[in-house]
């Protein structure tokens, strides 16, 4: 009676229902979990988290998780500095999405670790003005904080000289030579890997884009056993110019820092080298240099109708500190050029030298020399950005009058007349071009007293059709 009792068809289909309960239920929990994470609540308490940390205002689009994917979020930005959002229009951050893949092989063993963590079409616009306010702004964290690590490059042959006004690269000039992409499929498994997939980055100043990055793509070791790879920028551009295409950068990892160098990489025509290194330890210390050993440039394919040539161009620019703790960064360079030649005002124009240096510190970026020196024409100028954001500048320009008469003109019908001061006798004319901020904006005021001219004006009339 019993056996029958318990073979009896109720029974077994108690034990169907019962079974077929435990299968559904991970299935009916997954779907009951990102029909929560796709109500309003979970993604503001994303985004309050990450309002938190950055001190900025965020929004998270959507948020999911899944076994086999992990967890991900998507539609992710970060607003500009509440001070930088009527100068700065796009947001400080913005990513597609955000996917961290668990490894499941530790997990069970008691380890919780991630395998992989892609980030879809990042991008990042910085101005120049948030990054010294960040420096002045924050204060490092009491305590051992580890030194930024030290960062040098390989010299390298300078190539052949070559006549002054030559538009010509040297014969003996180094073919582009192109690195190897690393095979995805050799990703060792045993690395934690941050896979940044068409990351897009710009730098601002005055609201103007300056510098940007497009298509950055790679992965990027992050733990385990040493590692190499390599990181793809699709394109650079400068001034609204492309300055280079398909730019490789190799990638070393060996715990706890990753590094790249590079002894020769060719950009715009020119040969730079690269040193860079990062730990991912506390406060993130991090070293950047980037030199141009002594060589002829040629900047006609780039700005043709300026026509920028040189006969010798050297520069080094670096800076380190923790990437945590803005208040550490410091850094500087210096370039300087000879046998200059450039097309000003449909006219060649020769300047014997130039000089730019650059500096960092204490909560100051600091331009306290630039000149380009000729005998006809000649510039002289410094600037800084303050703690604040705030920019001064002031450059002077001495030309001969039939060239302050031909700028004159150019303003005409503008209802603006720059004010010029005679020099030597009136040989010659000097003009002091001095950068100001007004209620509403920036802009360029033309000489002592003179007319001020936006900032979005200032290159047409001043340098017109020299960017095209």
């Amino acid at each position: 009676m019993a056996e029958g009792s318990t073979n009896s068809p109720r029974r077994r289909r108690r034990a169907r229902k019962a079974l077929a309960v435990l299968l559904a239920a991970p299935v009916l929990l997954l779907v009951l979990l990102n029909l929560i994470l796709a109500t309003p609540w979970p993604r503001k308490w994303i985004a309050g988290k990450i309002s938190a940390r950055t001190g900025l205002e965020a929004t998270v689009g959507r948020a999911s998780w899944t076994p086999w994917g992990g967890a991900a979020i998507g539609n992710l930005e970060i607003r500009q500095p509440a001070a930088l959002q009527e100068l700065v229009k796009q947001p400080l951050l913005k990513v597609a999405g955000i996917q961290v893949f668990p490894d499941w092989s530790q997990a069970f063993q008691g380890r919780p670790a991630v395998s992989r963590i892609r980030v879809e079409s990042p991008e990042l616009v910085v101005s120049l003005e948030m990054l010294v306010s960040l420096v002045a702004s924050s204060s490092k964290e009491a305590g051992d904080i580890p030194s930024p690590p030290e960062v040098a490059v390989t010299s390298i042959d300078p190539p052949a000289k070559r006549s002054r006004g030559s538009r010509s690269l040297p014969d003996d000039a180094p073919v582009e030579k192109s690195l190897p992409v690393p095979d995805r499929t050799t990703l060792d498994p045993s690395n934690t890997w941050l896979e940044v997939v068409d990351g897009r980055f710009e730098l601002h100043l005055a609201g103007a884009k300056v510098l940007g990055a497009m298509g950055v793509s790679g992965n990027i070791p992050v733990t385990g056993t040493p590692a190499a790879s390599s990181i793809l920028i699709g394109e650079v551009h400068a001034l609204g110019r492309s300055l280079q295409s398909d730019l490789m950068l190799p990638l070393a990892w060996k715990a706890p820092e990753i590094r790249c160098e590079v002894s020769e990489l060719p950009f715009a025509g020119l040969r730079l080298q690269v040193s860079a290194a990062a730990g991912l330890v506390r406060g993130a210390p991090f070293g950047v240099v980037v030199s141009l050993p002594g060589q002829a440039a040629d900047g006609e394919p780039f700005f043709k109708t300026l026509r920028p040539v040189a006969t010798r161009v050297e520069a080094r620019f670096g800076v380190r500190g923790l990437l945590r703790y803005p208040s550490t960064w410091e850094g500087g360079g210096d370039l300087s050029a000879r046998g200059i030649r450039a097309v000003i005002s449909g006219g060649e124009i020769d300047f014997d030298n130039a000089r730019v240096q650059v500096q960092l510190k204490s909560s100051l970026l600091q331009c306290p020399e630039a000149r380009l020196t000729g005998d006809r024409v000649s510039l002289l100028g410094n600037g800084q950005v303050g703690a604040g954001g705030e920019a001064a500048a002031v450059l002077r320009v001495v030309m001969p009058p039939s060239m302050a008469d031909g700028w004159k003109a150019r303003f005409a019908g503008t209802g603006m007349t720059p004010a010029f001061v005679p020099l030597g006798g009136g040989e010659r004319q000097y003009i002091d071009l001095r950068w100001i901020s007004y209620s509403g904006g920036q802009g360029i005021e033309l000489g002592s007293n003179g007319p001020v001219i936006p900032a979005g004006e200032a290159r047409q009339l001043l340098l017109p059709g020299a960017m095209n």
